[in-house]
C-alpha cells in the first residue's frame, strides 16, 4: 500500500497571506455584499438628510423651483405645460401626478432619482472591476452642488440620472435601454441634445447601428406633442435654435469661466480625488466617461462664451448633469491613491502637492450665491484639504505594514465623512436665503 498523503496544515488565512504580496493591497471583492450594505446605509442617511434639509430650508435653490412646481401642478388643466421648453417635458411628465399629493413629493422623488444615480455609478464602477466601488456613492451624493439641487424642482439631477444610467447600461451592453435613455436627454435638459451625437458615436463604435435612430425619438415625440398642444409644428426649433440668438442677455463669459470655478461644484475632498483620477487613470482610457465629461465642459463653455442659444448665464448648477462622470473619475483617483500609498509611489505626493498648490492659489476664497468667487478667504476649504494631505503624508511616511481590507474600509469611511461634513456645512438649510427672498417670503407662497 502506498503512503497516505499528509493533509495540509495551512489555514485559509495562511493561504491568503501566502498569495498576497507584502507590497500589494488586499482588494475589496468587486461585488462584496459588504459594499451593498454600505450603499443602502449611505442612501438611507442621504434621504433622511435631504428631507430634513427640505423642511428646514426657508427657500429653494433657485426661483425657478416654485414656478416649475405650479406649472406642473396645473399641467392637466393647461396641457401646454407638458411640452413647455422652460418647464422641460420630462420633469413635468414625471411629476404631474405625484405633485397632486403635495409638494413634499418633489424632494422625496428627487432624492430617489439622486439615489438611483448613485446606484448606477456604484454598479458601473463594479462592472469596470474597480476596487472600492462603493466610494462612488458619496462621491456623487455629497458633491455640494449635486446635494444642493437634489431635493428641489430642478431638471439637472434628472439629466444626471440619465447619464449615470447610460454608463451603466452601456457596460451591461443593454444597447436598447441605452438608446432610449439617450433619447430622453433633450427632454430633461435641452442643451444635452448635443450629447445624443456622442451617444450615437458610442453605438457606432459598438457596432449597434440599428439603435442609433432611437436617439432622436425623444425630440420627435416632443415635437409631435407640442404641435398638438400649440399648433406650431416647429415649436421645439422655434423655442430653442431660432429664439433670440443675436445677443446673450446675460453677457458672454470668459473661456475659463467653468474651469475656474468647477472646484466649488465638487468641494475640496472630492476635487482632490477627481484630479488624481483625471491625471492618473488606473485603467484604459474610458471614452464614455472621460470623453463625455470633457465634451460637456467644452459644450457649456461654448454656450456661455460664444453660442447665444438658450442665453446661458454661466450658472454652475448647469454642470450638475456631469456629476456622475466626475464621481466615477474620482473613484479612479481613490483607487490610485490607495495603490500609490500601498506601494509608496512618490507620484501620489507629487500630485497631492500640485492639487494643494492649485487650490491654495485659485480656489481658496468663498463663492457668493453659488456663482461668484469673492476676495474673502474661506478657511473651511483649506482645512479639509489639509486633513487629506496630512493623512496622505502619514500613510506614506509612517505606515510600515501593507494596507489590509479593514484599512481600505477606513479609507472609504474617512473620505465619506469628510466629503459629507464639508457639504453639510457649506450647503446648510439657510444657504439659499438672501434679502430679496426674505421680502418674497413675507408676501408670497414659497415652495
Amino acid at each position: 500500500m502506498g503512503k497516505k498523503r499528509s493533509k495540509s496544515k495551512t489555514t485559509p488565512k495562511a493561504n491568503l497571506q501566502a498569495k498576497t504580496s507584502k507590497k500589494e493591497a488586499i482588494p475589496m471583492p468587486s461585488f462584496s455584499w459588504h459594499q451593498d450594505k454600505m450603499f443602502w446605509i449611505i442612501s438611507a442617511i442621504f434621504l433622511g438628510i435631504t428631507m430634513s434639509w427640505y423642511f428646514m430650508s426657508p427657500a429653494t435653490w433657485d426661483e425657478d423651483c416654485p414656478v416649475r412646481y405650479f406649472n406642473t401642478l396645473q399641467a392637466f388643466e393647461k396641457p401646454s405645460h407638458f411640452v413647455s421648453m422652460w418647464n422641460r417635458p420630462l420633469w413635468v411628465v414625471i411629476f404631474a401626478l405625484p405633485v397632486q399629493l403635495g409638494k413634499f413629493m418633489i424632494p422625496l422623488l428627487m432624492s430617489g432619482f439622486a439615489i438611483l444615480s448613485a446606484w448606477f455609478c456604484y454598479r458601473a464602477a463594479q462592472l469596470k472591476k474597480l476596487n472600492y466601488a462603493i466610494i462612488a456613492v458619496p462621491f456623487l451624493l455629497m458633491q455640494p452642488f449635486f446635494f444642493g439641487v437634489a431635493k428641489d424642482a430642478m431638471t439637472e439631477p434628472l439629466a444626471a440620472c440619465i447619464i449615470a444610467g447610460g454608463v451603466y447600461f452601456l457596460l451591461k451592453k443593454r444597447y436598447l435601454v441605452f438608446a432610449i435613455l439617450g433619447s430622453l436627454l433633450p427632454l430633461a435638459r435641452t442643451e444635452l441634445a448635443v450629447f445624443t451625437a456622442f451617444w450615437g458615436l458610442i453605438l457606432l463604435l459598438e457596432k449597434q447601428w440599428k439603435y442609433i435612430p432611437l436617439l432622436g425619438s425623444g425630440v420627435i415625440l416632443w415635437s409631435l406633442a407640442a404641435w398638438a398642444f400649440s399648433g406650431d409644428v416647429m415649436y421645439v426649433l422655434n423655442e430653442t435654435v431660432f429664439k433670440e440668438v443675436e445677443n446673450n442677455r446675460y453677457g458672454n463669459m470668459e473661456w475659463y469661466t467653468y474651469i475656474r470655478r468647477y472646484f466649488y461644484v465638487l468641494g475640496p475632498v472630492i476635487f482632490y480625488f477627481f484630479i488624481l483620477g483625471f491625471v492618473k487613470p488606473l485603467k484604459k482610457f474610458d471614452l464614455f466617461v472621460y470623453g463625455q465629461f470633457v465634451m460637456g465642459i467644452i459644450l457649456y463653455t461654448l454656450f456661455t462664451t460664444t453660442i447665444n442659444v438658450g442665453h446661458s448665464a454661466g450658472f454652475l448648477r448647469n454642470l450638475v448633469p456631469l456629476s456622475p462622470l466626475a464621481a466615477l473619475i474620482a473613484v479612479y483617483g481613490f483607487n490610485f491613491w490607495v495603490k500609490a500609498l500601498q506601494n509608496k509611489n512618490i507620484q501620489v505626493l507629487l500630485f497631492s502637492t500640485i492639487v494643494f498648490g492649485l487650490v491654495a492659489l485659485m480656489f481658496r476664497n468663498k463663492l457668493w450665491k453659488h456663482q461668484t468667487i469673492m476676495d474673502e478667504f474661506h478657511p473651511l476649504i483649506m482645512s479639509f484639504l489639509g486633513v487629506i494631505m496630512l493623512i496622505t503624508l502619514l500613510l506614506f511616511f509612517i505606515r510600515k505594514r501593507p494596507l489590509k481590507l479593514n484599512a481600505a474600509y477606513l479609507g472609504i469611511i474617512g473620505a465619506t465623512l469628510l466629503s459629507t461634513a464639508f457639504t453639510l456645512i457649506e450647503e446648510h438649510p439657510n444657504k439659499n436665503m438672501n434679502s430679496r427672498r426674505e421680502v418674497v417670503k413675507t408676501t408670497a407662497y414659497v415652495l
